[in-house]
């Protein structure tokens, strides 16, 4: 069996931190797809130089 553990409850106070944090994760997410898509295109030898 486990010891017994204490039960952390959510801090409400903090939600419009975490709310913004994951909107701005979700962005950079985004972002980092497109940049995959840029990178990921075959070069043309005039793109090239």
């Amino acid at each position: 069996m486990s010891p017994r553990a204490e039960v952390i409850k959510p801090d409400r106070a903090m939600s419009d931190f975490h709310s913004a944090k994951y909107e701005v994760f979700k962005l950079m997410y985004e972002h980092q797809q497109q940049y995959r898509q840029i990178m990921g295109r075959p070069l043309v030898a005039s793109e090239a130089a």
